[in-house]
């Protein structure tokens, strides 16, 4: 039996992405990535990226998940046991079914049409102070960036970027945000789905997109601000002084090598202790 409906949900967001990368970068198309480069931020919606034909099976852009903010299911694991409970009825009749295991409930996330977001790669530490994937100060990145394109931009400055982002978005009264969004940017964690208990929101995904080391913009676009094709054009203006261009192919054929340093305060500036 199917059936469908809207639920209240009283506390969406239950934490902030980490928002402190080293590096940021976007890997495209040339024209794409120049555009970029001159201002252009191009953004598309939630329902965009969960709508996506041909890429189901790539794990490139196309995710079914996009859009889910939870599946809360009825399951026994690692010594932990979830169940569903239906409630109905009004306030002073209130009346329960508690589901079978075979039930599934898929929350999403509201407006998907209109939750609009920006995705980049990033180099940032874990809560072990290393990089994902780090070894002896490297880290080497996925050959399948791409297939996302040709051209990479690197981001030499992702605070001025951010200030930058944030300076073009105060400007469009058409934008806004919401508890859902989580903070509004940050990194990408990934998760385990078969063991996974929680909340997916926005800035939790399948472990298989692992190597693309998601950093991701969101917002909240009313329909006049859309474009044609249902995305958002953010211009934050030209950031050739905080980035470069390579051909991306030479970005990801060697490994990127980490030179960490330690400091020590004195007065009001630090010294280098180390690396």
């Amino acid at each position: 039996m199917n059936f469908s409906g809207t639920c209240e949900m009283r506390f969406p967001g239950d934490r902030k992405p980490r928002s402190d990368p080293w590096w940021l970068f976007k890997v495209g198309s040339a024209e794409r990535i120049k555009q970029m480069q001159g201002g252009l931020l191009y953004m598309n919606s939630l329902e965009y990226f969960s709508g996506l034909d041909g890429e189901a099976q790539s794990g490139l852009r196309a995710d079914a998940s996009e859009g889910v903010f939870a599946r809360p299911e009825t399951k026994s694991w690692g010594g932990i046991h979830s169940e569903i409970e239906l409630a109905y009825g009004t306030e002073d009749e209130r009346k329960s079914i508690l589901l079978n295991q075979e039930a599934s409930v898929t929350l999403n996330m509201p407006d998907p049409a209109n939750t609009i977001l920006f995705c980049m790669g990033a180099l940032a530490d874990g809560e072990n102070g290393l990089i994902d994937g780090e070894e002896n100060g490297e880290v080497i990145l996925s050959r399948r960036f791409e297939e996302f394109g040709e051209a990479t931009l690197l981001i030499n400055s992702p605070q001025e970027f951010s200030e930058r982002i944030s300076a073009a978005i105060a400007k469009d009264n058409h934008l806004f945000s919401s508890l859902f969004m989580e903070g509004c940017c940050g990194l990408v964690d990934y998760i385990e789905p078969n063991t996974f208990f929680g909340n997916l929101g926005v800035f939790r995904k399948d472990d298989s997109y692992r190597w693309q080391r998601e950093f991701r913009i969101i917002l909240g676009a009313k329909d006049a601000a859309m474009n044609a094709s249902g995305a958002y054009e953010l211009n934050v203006g030209d950031i050739s002084d905080i980035s470069t261009i390579i051909n991306t192919k030479s970005f990801i054929k060697a490994p990127i090598k980490l030179k960490r340093r330690k400091y020590r305060k004195l007065g009001d500036d630090y010294e280098i202790m180390e690396g």
